[in-house]
């Protein structure tokens, strides 16, 4: 075993690869501090204690400390961050708020107020870093930041970079709504979040939006702003409680594929006839009311809309 604690005053051997460009070793340690075996994570905070903390490993190393399982695992990515890290991290290394049940199912609703708490002990910025680095690890936590009034323009672009892939808006993934789809059928259930939220059109200043994830968002009408992302070709609504196509739709002229299907339709919509560029349409498994647990029963696609829509492939 390493000794606990050497002199910091000049760079280890870790640190040293690090400045030069070699992130293989780094990349290694990383593996054995996130391994769940405390065995293996000890060894690697054994290594970073003889061959020091490249700056790569200190995100690594703050979702340790605030979520790893092991006490004693936690305590040793502590004290080197406290060693290591910036000093504007120490009020965050110091308070005792813990997430070591981020890995399970937990709801975002109690991370968030988790969160809230922590924001009111060490303030908005240090509450923000952790609420990033929880979704980059556990895609979970990032519910506090895309909601807040108190984030700024440099917090935006973070967290818009975080959601955005490719021109794809997982938005839903960031508010931390369940993925239904990931489920058995038995637990499909419609869950009452209570959030009111709005669409966040500052990320069309950063990024050209042409797919957007509101799967799950428990939306009975679609929020106004979404009809700002003109250029979408592609939205999943699907596991909503939606029943009509709301007439702003046409303003989406460039839609190709949209994803329906889990809502509430006691009729085929005909005016989707109206999204001329439309591909793709799924209207499975829709509910007739929003107190109907009857099975699912398909719709009939009416004349009219097969004659309008004969390249558009039409799931009921």
């Amino acid at each position: 075993v390493f000794h606990e604690m050497k002199s910091f005053n000049n760079p280890g051997f870790l640190e040293k690869k690090a400045v030069e460009g070699n992130d293989s070793s780094s990349s290694k340690v990383k593996l054995l501090l996130e391994n769940p075996d405390p065995v293996n994570a000890m060894i690697g905070m054994n290594i970073l204690n003889k061959g020091g903390v490249p700056k790569q490993l200190y995100n690594t190393l703050l979702i340790v400390s605030k979520c790893y399982a092991d006490a004693k695992i936690r305590a040793k990515a502590r004290k080197l961050l406290m060693v290591h890290g910036p000093d504007s991290w120490k009020p965050l290394l110091k308070d005792k708020h813990l997430f070591k049940n981020i890995n399970t199912r937990i709801e975002e609703y109690y991370l968030d107020i988790k969160l809230k708490k922590l924001e009111k002990n060490i303030g908005f910025e240090s509450t923000a870093l952790l609420s990033s680095q929880l979704y980059k690890h556990y895609k979970k936590g990032l519910r506090f930041l895309l909601v807040s009034d108190s984030i700024s323009e440099e917090w935006k672009k973070k967290v818009f970079n975080l959601l955005v892939t490719d021109g794809h808006f997982n938005f839903s993934s960031g508010l931390g709504f369940t993925n239904l789809k990931d489920l058995p059928p038995l637990e499909n259930n419609f869950y009452s979040y209570g959030l009111y939220f709005e669409m966040p059109t500052e990320i069309l200043k950063y990024h050209k939006i042409e797919s957007i994830n509101l799967h799950n968002a428990n939306l009975s009408s679609l929020p106004k702003d979404l009809f700002e992302f003109k250029d979408l070709k592609k939205i999943d609504l699907s596991f909503n409680s939606l029943g009509s196509i709301d007439p702003n739709f046409i303003a989406l002229d460039k839609l190709e594929y949209l994803d329906l299907s889990h809502n509430i339709f006691s009729t085929f919509p005909v005016n989707i006839t109206k999204l001329a560029n439309l591909k793709y349409l799924d209207l499975r498994n829709v509910r007739r009311s929003h107190y109907d647990y009857t099975p699912y029963a398909s719709l009939i696609i009416p004349d009219e809309v097969k004659a309008a829509m004969p390249h558009c492939e039409i799931l009921v």
